[in-house]
């Protein structure tokens, strides 16, 4: 389980979800699934401003590979985003798909650092029905840092650059896992 606070311009999300890894594996590589669905999500839409919860979903399936002091991961993920009300107009954020690679270096049991490499594929945001804007791809690298506070919790702190005009130029996210 996982909570995770963004923020993106006027925006606050807080996020819950679930991942579960499977015990099999499919050669050198551990399938992983991951659902998360916003509890909070404090959005701004021109000059006005609302708040919504579970009006998003967003999964991801991985395929992850342990190699003594690597791990490395490919994964496809969907966010789909529903319909919020925001003032007089119903709003649809745009869906996004991705494909991404993270590597992570382990640097002692407790720590380590984290590469991330995405790119994704975003819908029109929607104003009643119309597109406001097209559809992008926005590519993004990133890097991050995991310290297991204890067996079941851990930290991570990470940064994401946008590599394109369209990407957006910063993203910075905070989680705290707890495993059950």
């Amino acid at each position: 389980m996982a909570l995770k606070v963004r923020t993106q311009k006027s925006s606050v999300l807080l996020w819950i979800g679930l991942n579960y890894q499977f015990d099999s594996a499919l050669g050198e590589f551990k399938p992983v699934i991951n659902v998360q669905v916003p509890l909070f999500e404090k959005y701004a839409f021109q000059d006005r401003s609302d708040s919504s919860s579970f009006k998003a979903i967003s999964t991801k399936f991985s395929l992850k590979n342990y190699s003594d002091p690597f791990i490395s991961v490919f994964y496809i993920s969907i966010l789909k985003n529903f319909e919020k009300h925001v003032s007089e107009k119903n709003i649809k954020y745009p869906d996004s798909y991705a494909i991404g690679f993270d590597f992570s270096l382990v640097l002692n049991p407790k720590a380590s650092i984290n590469f991330n490499f995405e790119q994704r594929y975003q819908t029109a945001l929607k104003e009643d029905g119309a597109k406001v804007n097209p559809t992008k791809t926005l590519p993004t690298m990133g890097l991050g840092a995991t310290y297991s506070i204890n067996s079941k919790n851990s930290f991570t702190v990470s940064s994401n650059i946008g590599t394109s005009s369209s990407s957006p130029d910063s993203i910075v996210s905070v989680a705290l896992w707890h495993k059950f």
